[in-house]
Formats: structure tokens, sequence, C-alpha cells
């Protein structure tokens, strides 16, 4: 779902960020 997508986008932008 797109609600599962946006999820795992998110920790990938994190983990960049980190």
């Amino acid at each position: 779902e797109l609600s599962g997508l946006k999820k795992t986008l998110n920790v990938e932008v994190e983990q960049l960020r980190s």
C-alpha cells in the first residue's frame, strides 16, 4: 500500500540523514 511505501521511504531518508 501507499502508506507502507511512505513509511519505508521515511526510514531510508532517516538513514541517509544519520
